[in-house]
Parts: C-alpha cells; structure tokens; sequence
C-alpha cells in the first residue's frame, strides 16, 4: 500500500511536470503570439501613416495643380519676355543696316565728289 502510495505521488509529479512543460510551450506560443500582435500593431500604425499621407496628397492635390499653372504662367511669361527680346534685337540690327546705309550714301557722296 505504502509502495502504491509512493507510486501515486510520483505519478502525480510526473503530471505537474508535465503541466509545467506544457505551461512552457504555451508560454512560448503566447509569447510568439504577442509578437505576431507586435507585428500588425506596426502593420496598423504604417497603414495609418499611409492612409494620412494619401489623405495630405489629395488635399494638396488641387495647390499642386495650381503650382502647375502658376509654373506654366510663368514659362509663357518667359517666352514673352524671349520674343520681346529678340524683337529688341532685330531692332537693334535694323538700326545698323540704316546706319550702314547712312555710311554707304557719305561713301558714295564722297565719290560722286
């Protein structure tokens, strides 16, 4: 009886090891658990971010747009600005081919002489 009892509480040592080793696993997979939550908590917060900088983009879509056509304005004012110039140039060569005609005639002046 005394050997039945002895026997009855290795047994019972055995199953609270037991218990213990499986406590062990399931800490473990608890712990692997938290880490997959860890994971999509930063999953969550990225797509946060993601979502917010999408949301900033679309509402500085239109000044974006609007940047565009100041950006356009300000090209075709410097096309202007080009034309006028060589505009100011072609003047500039006119007044030389005069001058050239004014030197020509003295030239010519000066032979008929």
């Amino acid at each position: 009886l005394v050997l039945l009892h002895f026997e009855l509480v290795l047994s019972h040592f055995e199953l609270v090891l037991l218990h213990f080793e499986l406590a062990s696993h399931f800490e473990l997979v608890l712990s692997h658990l938290e880490l997959v939550l860890s994971h999509f908590e930063l999953v969550s917060h990225f797509a946060s971010w993601l979502l917010l900088h999408l949301l900033l983009l679309k509402h500085f879509e239109p000044m974006l747009s609007h940047f565009e056509l100041a950006l356009s304005h300000f090209e075709l004012v410097l096309l202007h600005f080009e034309l006028v110039l060589s505009h100011f140039e072609l003047v500039l060569l006119h007044f030389e081919l005069v001058l050239l005609h004014f030197e020509l005639a003295s030239h010519f002046e000066l032979v008929l002489s």
